[in-house]
């Protein structure tokens, strides 16, 4: 029994993998169509002002990057252009990254009230940015 289950595992694994992600950027992109309901939605704004130098307004850029994560999540569950979402998803995660750096003192601030009670979805958010490449 257990070896049939093995099995199934090691066919499955990544298969799963794919459709779990894709299924938590469907999630979070969709939640950013819907002003001030992301947890993350002035962050996201306040991030991608820096990194275009203010060149798209605040609802422009939350817009197109609803549109990105819903699309890349997606592709995801269909499994179409593998290659291409995995290089998408690389650079989606490399500006997340690059809120860490851009907003350490914040990020910090709020990881201690995520590990601590009285933290916000927002705060696990930002954890989740930094744990869900190594998986």
């Amino acid at each position: 029994m257990n070896n049939k289950i093995n099995n199934w595992i090691n066919r499955n694994a990544l298969n799963l993998l794919r459709i779990s992600i894709g299924i938590v950027y469907i999630w979070f992109g969709a939640l950013k169509f819907f002003p001030k309901l992301s947890p993350a939605d002035q962050l996201a704004k306040d991030t991608i002002d820096l990194i275009t130098f203010g060149l798209f307004s605040s609802t422009t850029s939350i817009l197109l990057l609803a549109i990105w994560e819903t699309v890349l999540g997606v592709f995801l569950l269909a499994g179409i252009w593998r290659q291409s979402v995995f290089f998408m998803l690389l650079l989606h995660r490399a500006y997340a990254f690059y809120t860490l750096v851009l907003f350490r003192r914040s990020f910090v601030y709020h990881l201690t009230l995520c590990l601590y009670p009285g933290g916000t979805i927002h705060h696990e958010k930002q954890y989740y940015n930094l744990c869900r490449p190594c998986s």
